[in-house]
């Protein structure tokens, strides 16, 4: 039989046992780390207004022996012109009184005036009439005399370019194209009046300055099906952002996204693009701001509601592969969120060496007006992912240092098989417990098992093992000392073991 009769003994075993228990708990907070970035997309272009004035004197009755046209072209790819007007002055109808009458050049979009312009065309044409004419036409016959005759010209710049915009603001200042128009189709007629005309449309040269402004809009990603069946097919995928030889292309405005996807999203395995939309019309507002996306010149990343079961999705890499895609939907609040975390894994995480296109197709969007388009406007695009940090704290336990000549091994005599093992605490501050037998026999009026926590570890060495003092407190780990007595009875209940006969 066997016996322990050193309470130190015992705290030693519970101070062991507990460093090594305490040692594995360790506590682990993961937290997850947001990591986003923002790009509005709010477009501010420029637009500078300008004019070219030509005018002739004259003083003759004019004639026109047939009906008769003029067609020109306008020069300059930079320039839009908005309108061409003659302007004639003199007397009509023998009235004894000057008149100004303006007779407006029609706008086409071919060469032979046969497809009426639906935006700004190139090509102007002017009707002159005999005899009879339609409302508003220009008939010769009625000007008995002709003072003057002013060609005038109304045109527009739109830019992107901040240092040309801000370089104009006198109305004296010209801008210089040469010669306003070609004339495509001269009159057949060759008479003072359709002469003049001619001679002022083939010397009208350079522009005035007139106006300028600042319009604020969105870029509009353009509805690609087609033909309105409500499903995005192979054919009716657009390019949205491409990134080739170092220069950004793609839909306005999104231009660089296929670099910023790219960079941002760059060993990441899970992330999100969302759209936030926008259906206000354009504003005019009047400073210069550079907005959206930013284009790549050099390659480099440099750069700082309705319709809610409309079909969207983002294609990646589409002219080499089209099973890289993320579909959503426009939500009630006005966002597309596109998750790419299939993408990202597809691709290893390796977007940076491999993300070259980002391509879109989208069944239905909203009728704007200014353009007159069918899609969405997109007022911003975010790019978020999450991201995992581990944040470890170790806990510390408080060990009361032993004295130098305590015995550091416990003496155990070897007991026979045969013999029932006992376990005796002596403490010679309190009284000896009861002794605890336990034996495979069950006499019929045996009482419950019963162990008492003050047999094992009295409460005055229990408060000496876990603090020196009274004002000593758990280190900040989150696990509390107040644990040990709960431990310390179930390593007492491990102690109660015995042998089999």
């Amino acid at each position: 039989m066997s016996r322990m009769r050193n309470k130190k003994y015992i705290k030693n075993i519970v101070c062991i046992l507990l460093s090594i228990a305490m040692y594995f708990t360790m506590s682990v907070a993961v937290l997850a780390d947001h990591n986003e970035v923002s790009f509005p997309m709010a477009l501010n272009t420029g637009f500078v207004g300008f004019e070219n004035v030509a005018t002739a004197s004259t003083n003759f009755t004019p004639s026109l022996p047939i009906n008769d046209s003029i067609i020109l072209k306008a020069n300059g790819n930079e320039l839009t012109v908005t309108k061409v007007v003659l302007i004639v002055e003199g007397e009509r109808h023998s009235r004894n009184y000057s008149e100004k009458v303006e007779y407006n050049f029609a706008n086409y979009m071919d060469a032979n005036c046969t497809q009426n312009a639906t935006t700004e065309g190139k090509y102007w044409k002017l009707d002159l009439f005999a005899n009879t004419t339609y409302s508003g036409g220009f008939l010769v016959s009625s000007f008995t005399r002709i003072d003057s005759i002013t060609l005038a010209t109304e045109a527009y710049c739109k830019t992107e370019d901040e240092k040309f915009y801000n370089s104009f603001g006198n109305t004296n200042q010209t801008y210089s194209t040469g010669r306003v128009f070609t004339v495509i189709s001269d009159f057949t007629s060759s008479t003072e009046i359709t002469n003049v005309i001619s001679e002022l449309a083939s010397t009208a040269t350079d522009y005035k300055f007139t106006y300028k402004e600042v319009y604020l809009d969105y870029p509009v990603l353009v509805t690609t099906d087609r033909n309105n069946d409500g499903i995005v097919s192979c054919t009716e995928v657009e390019r949205l952002s491409y990134s080739e030889l170092g220069e950004g292309k793609g839909v306005k405005g999104f231009e660089g996204l296929a670099s910023q996807v790219a960079a941002f999203f760059n060993k990441q395995t899970n992330g999100k693009i969302t759209f936030k939309l926008t259906t206000a019309p354009s504003t005019i507002v009047s400073d210069w701001n550079n907005g959206g996306i930013p284009a790549y010149s050099t390659g480099v990343f440099t750069s700082n509601v309705a319709n809610t079961d409309n079909l969207i999705g983002l294609f990646f890499n589409y002219e080499t592969t089209g099973s890289l895609v993320s579909a959503s939907k426009i939500s009630a609040d006005g966002t597309i969120a596109f998750d790419i975390s299939n993408v990202l894994n597809d691709m290893g995480g390796n977007t940076l060496a491999t993300l070259k296109s980002v391509y879109y197709g989208l069944a239905g969007g909203i009728n704007y007006s200014v353009p007159p388009v069918k899609g969405i406007k997109v007022e911003s695009v975010v790019l978020s992912y999450e991201s995992d940090t581990e944040d470890t704290a170790e806990t510390i336990i408080a060990v009361e240092d032993e004295d130098e000549d305590d015995e550091s091994e416990i003496p155990i005599e070897a007991a026979d098989e045969d013999d029932e093992e006992e376990i005796i605490v002596d403490d010679e501050d309190i009284e000896p417990a009861e002794e605890i037998i336990i034996s495979d026999e069950e006499p019929d009026d045996a009482e419950p098992f019963i162990v008492d926590e003050r047999t094992i570890i009295p409460e005055e060495e229990e408060k000496e093992t876990l603090v020196e003092s009274d004002n000593a407190e758990n280190p900040h780990t989150g696990v509390s000392l107040i644990v040990l007595p709960t431990l310390v009875i179930g390593i007492g209940a491990l102690a109660l073991s015995r042998k089999r006969k």
